[in-house]
């Protein structure tokens, strides 16, 4: 999953497949990303969008738990490296 995102084409597809996945698949991506590889995507010039993608289709509960305040807390101050 984190390979793959981290290609143009990769990314793409999986940013298409999200809209229209079930929760369990969601759920499935985001537990692929959160916590072990959401630093990697998220300074990847594609994997980024794939990161931002599963982090905004996550249930209510995820957004609020510690990994996913963390995640966003990277997120940001990678952005500032640049």
């Amino acid at each position: 999953m984190v390979e793959f995102s981290g290609d143009q084409h990769g990314s793409r597809f999986i940013q298409q497949k999200l809209e229209t996945a079930t929760s369990e698949e969601k759920q499935f991506v985001f537990d692929e990303i959160v916590p072990d590889n959401a630093l990697q995507l998220i300074q990847d010039v594609f994997g980024n969008y794939v990161s931002d993608c599963s982090l905004e289709w996550s249930h209510t509960e995820i957004r609020h738990n510690r990994s996913y305040r963390n995640c966003l807390s990277m997120g940001r101050r990678c952005k500032r490296l640049y």
